[in-house]
């Protein structure tokens, strides 16, 4: 079964290919839509445990963060400094940060 007429110069839908395209097109919808939720958990959470007389976490990764975003503009980070440990796992977290003086303080 023929889906396109084609010519050097052109190409074009056969009837039945019109007739395809129809019957697809709501099965193409609800892929688009399956596709758009699966990005929904494009969110990435990042834990920074740093005490408080640190530089803020959110200078010490903008180096890093930035280019990340630049690069990923769907997704969507966030991030949440504390000045104790985190149990990233317990807290959801998909990783976490520990400055050094942060781990030897514990």
């Amino acid at each position: 079964m023929r889906l396109f007429h084609r010519t050097t110069r052109s190409v074009a839908l056969s009837e039945a290919g019109a007739r395809f395209v129809d019957r697809v097109r709501p099965a193409l919808r609800e892929l688009a839509s399956a596709v758009e939720t699966a990005n929904d958990f494009g969110r990435r959470r990042a834990a920074l445990a740093a005490q408080r007389r640190a530089v803020g976490g959110d200078r010490l990764l903008e180096p890093v963060i930035l280019p990340f975003l630049t690069a990923y503009p769907d997704m969507r980070l966030d991030i949440v400094a504390e000045g104790r440990m985190v149990d990233i796992v317990a807290g959801g977290f998909d990783a976490g940060i520990r400055l050094a003086e942060t781990c030897r303080a514990t």
